[in-house]
């Protein structure tokens, strides 16, 4: 069973949303993100923007292995009324987050849940304890993970009700993923993997699988050869951005461990 969004009353498809609007600004006032010092090594990050709203250049730091070219643009946009902050920074990821509640809400709503069900579910989202704490930084975690939640929303649904445009919208967040975190990219693949394997059942197969993976392929393809044959990247970049496989062999049970840990207080 799936919903079609557009065919819903105004106001009954506005609540969910602005129950979420009012946790947003519970949480905000409760955990108050005033202050100018960075937290966790969005540090890093932060010195990318301020360099590009004091000199137009964008100039990675040796910390930095993420693609991030998304992130620093959306959180110059936010930082242009009153200059460079971490406020402004914060404020930035915030408002990713709320929007990648959101597209979590549409994902459910996508696969037929109720209103109440869904917002249930999405509030499990917006509470999570990592969730709202990255929220309240200029991680790439939040921007990452909501550009990939709006990618597979619109994905879904142009799938779902044959619709090219909301295909396209969702190949261009896919982009926008990659475009702060390189693993990002793995998204709009499997999906157009799947609508491949799935190409009995839905009309088409071969050109909307294009439509999913051309957008964000190419711009992945070209944002790489910028990076490393015009523009330049920092010497440590390499060898902080890629492991060895023996290394990522080694690493595997203790990461494994990790995540079970998180996987079971959550």
């Amino acid at each position: 069973m799936t919903t079609d969004l557009s065919a819903e009353p105004l106001w009954p498809r506005l609540r969910p949303i602005l129950v979420l609007l009012m946790v947003y600004l519970a949480m905000g006032v409760l955990l108050c993100p005033r202050g100018d010092f960075p937290t966790n090594d969005d540090w890093a990050y932060a010195r990318v923007v301020k360099r590009l709203l004091e000199t137009g250049e964008l100039q990675l730091n040796g910390w930095v292995v993420a693609t991030l070219l998304f992130q620093v643009v959306w959180g110059a946009l936010f930082c242009l009324a009153t200059g460079f902050s971490f406020l402004a920074l914060r404020i930035s990821t915030l408002v990713m987050s709320f929007l990648g509640v959101l597209a979590f809400y549409g994902i459910l709503r996508e696969y037929g849940f109720r209103r109440t069900t869904a917002l249930a579910g999405t509030l499990t989202l917006a509470a999570n304890p990592l969730y709202v704490s990255l929220s309240y930084t200029f991680m790439t975690d939040v921007p990452a993970l909501t550009m990939m939640l709006l990618a597979a929303w619109f994905t879904l649904h142009g799938l779902r009700h044959d619709r090219t445009g909301w295909l396209l919208a969702g190949s261009g967040c896919a982009l926008g993923a990659f475009l702060i975190r390189q693993t990002s990219l793995v998204m709009p693949i499997a999906f157009a993997a799947w609508i491949v394997l799935a190409g009995r059942d839905i009309r088409r197969p071969v050109r909307k699988a294009l439509a999913v993976a051309a957008i964000p392929a190419i711009g992945a393809a070209l944002t790489l050869l910028w990076y490393h044959l015009i523009h330049g990247v920092p010497a440590t970049y390499n060898a902080r951005a890629f492991v060895s496989p023996g290394t990522a062999v080694a690493l595997t049970p203790q990461r494994t461990f990790v995540f079970l840990q998180y996987l079971g207080l959550f």
